[in-house]
């Protein structure tokens, strides 16, 4: 038994060995086993991370409605028209000469063919016809406005068909008379138009060198004793001036005109600052014209009377050089200066116009007088004077505004302090431009103002001293009326003569404007001088660091009432003034 025993114990102690360290696997589910009632296990699902949040898109409010801009009408485009008949006019009338080659085009310009537009407009709205009247253009005015320098010429058809050829035939047969070497020995003149019983106003406004653009317009007379006949207007940027001939074989280029005009301020600065000289293309005909008649007469002498010198330009002065070749205007200038000015008494150190005995010293004065603002030159040749005098030279003429040269006066004044406004007070280009003036606005003149006249003894024998004038009160925001301006008038004297005054005076119903430029106009009525009616006109030259301003300020009496004597001129002044 003891046997058996050991051997059970044996298969046991086996079982248990072959089974230590082996891994129990559970039966496994199958069709085949229904009735195995287990739960089998599911394998997990992976956990996913939620998706991030995103914000929502902001509002945004819906852009405005803007109504659309209102639709503006083109302006009307007048159509350009053929103008080679009208340079052919010119090409042939330059051709001999070479200098002029760079003036024989015009070219068209709308502007000048809009403006064209509207006169061709009123012009048949009177439902007339009349030639332009060069009568109506004034030299003076030219002179410091040349904005209002423009050339017009008309051709009235006889049907409703017109071409610019048409037009440009018909003023050349007009001009068929037309020489620009006519010398009338009667009036001593140059014939500038074919003739004064029949001028040809229009063919010498075609060959006008001063002219480059052009600008042409036409329509038909609808109504009227013209009506079904066409009219055409040309109009040129700078007009025909019938005291001076329409082109010159001596022209001088642009360039000579700069030269000549900075070598008189090279020489200026020497004695002041801030009066440099302006070119002038008037004077420039004024000098021109005396030239050519000084070379046709053989005359060497300074101009003298209206034939030599218009009337209209008041206050000229005069250069005149010889030479026997054509040379630079700026040699003729620095001779003036450098061969006189060791002539005056102290060489010009002071500014007065004293000269040594037996010397001269006008020419060297008036290139430095520090009044004069303008100057224009040229240069004509002594081909073959009718005298024969001074044949084979050049002729050299400047002409000044306002003149230089009085008698007994500075030709400059030295500074007077840091309160001299007349030194202080620029030189401006004429006309103004709107980039040089100080603008009046309504602002300022909503203000009560105050304006000081300042003038300066110019004596040779004087300090050059300045004196302020009795302080003139302007309220156009309120009362419209200007208190003690002081006026150049004139009253009869107990002997019945004639006598200038300078006396304050009050104007009222004072009506003003200000125009593109920022200039001031003024108009009113003067109780205290006879009722005459005060014309004032002022321009802003600069405005000073401690806010005041100088004013240039020119002043005109006209139509003096009832009140007023017989014979009396009307009273006029320029200065220059500080106004607070």
């Amino acid at each position: 038994m003891a046997n058996v025993k050991l051997k059970a114990s044996s298969v046991l102690l086996l079982a248990l060995l072959s089974g230590c360290g082996s891994e129990k696997k559970p039966p496994e589910l199958t069709d085949s086993n229904p009735d195995d009632d287990r739960t089998p296990v599911v394998p997990v699902e992976p956990i996913v991370p939620p998706e991030p949040v995103v914000p929502p898109e902001p509002v945004v409010p819906p852009e405005p409605v803007v109504p659309p801009e209102p639709v503006v009408p083109p302006e009307p485009v007048v159509p350009a028209l053929d103008i080679s008949a009208i340079n052919a006019i010119r090409e042939a009338e330059f051709s001999p000469y070479s200098v002029l080659k760079d003036s024989e085009t015009l070219t068209l310009d709308a502007a000048l063919a809009t403006s064209a537009q509207e006169r061709v407009t009123a012009l048949i709205s009177t439902e007339m016809f009349s030639e332009y009247d060069y009568g109506s253009v004034e030299v003076n005015t030219l002179l410091i406005e040349p904005k209002q320098d423009v050339g017009e010429i008309r051709y009235l058809s006889l049907n409703a068909l017109v071409t610019v050829s048409d037009a440009a035939l018909a003023w050349q047969q007009q001009g068929s008379s037309f020489d620009i070497s006519n010398f009338d020995l009667n009036t001593k003149r140059y014939v500038t138009a074919c003739s004064d019983s029949q001028p040809c106003y229009n063919y010498a406004q075609i060959v006008t060198e001063r002219a480059s653009k052009i600008g042409c317009a036409s329509d038909v007379y609808e109504q009227g004793p013209l009506a079904g006949q066409a009219v055409m207007v040309c109009l040129f940027d700078k007009t025909f001036v019938p005291r001076y001939r329409a082109y010159n074989m001596f022209s001088l280029p642009d360039q000579e005109h700069a030269s000549y005009t900075d070598r008189h301020n090279e020489h200026r600065q020497k004695h002041y600052q801030n009066k440099g000289l302006y070119f002038n293309e008037i004077l420039q005909l004024e000098a021109q014209d005396f030239a050519d008649i000084s070379t046709k007469l053989g005359l060497w002498r300074h101009s003298k009377g209206a034939n030599e010198q218009n009337p209209e330009l008041k206050d000229q002065g005069e250069n005149l050089h010889l030479g026997g070749g054509r040379s630079s205007i700026a040699g003729p200038i620095d001779s003036f200066y450098s061969n006189e000015v060791g002539n005056l008494v102290d060489a010009g150190v002071s500014g007065s116009s004293t000269c040594k005995d037996n010397k001269v010293c006008g020419h060297m004065t008036q290139v430095a007088w520090q009044k004069t603002r303008l100057v224009g030159c040229a240069q004509s040749f002594y081909f073959d004077p009718v005298n024969g005098n001074k044949k084979n030279n050049w002729i050299t003429v400047c002409r000044y505004w306002p003149g230089g040269n009085y008698s007994g006066q500075r030709f400059a004044c030295p500074p007077q302090g840091s309160d001299d406004i007349l030194e202080e007070a620029p030189y401006l280009a004429l006309p103004y431009a709107a980039n040089d003036v100080v603008p009046f606005t309504e602002a300022l003149l909503n203000k009560e103002l105050v304006l000081i006249e300042n003038t300066q003894k110019r004596s040779n024998s004087s300090d050059c001293s300045i004196t302020q004038g009795i302080p003139a009160a302007i309220a156009l925001g309120k009362s419209q009326q200007i208190d003690s301006f002081t006026m150049k008038t004139y009253n009869v004297a107990a002997d019945g003569k004639i006598k200038r005054t300078l006396e304050p005076r009050e104007i009222n119903d004072v009506v003003y404007k200000i125009n593109d430029l920022g200039q001031l106009s003024l108009t009113g009525v003067s109780d205290s001088y006879f009722g005459a009616t005060v014309e004032i006109n002022m321009t802003i030259l600069s405005q000073r660091t401690d806010g005041s301003y100088i004013v240039e300020l020119e002043y005109q009496t006209d139509e003096q009432g009832s009140g007023g004597p017989a014979n009396v001129p009307d009273a006029s002044g320029r200065g220059i003034y500080l106004m607070q």
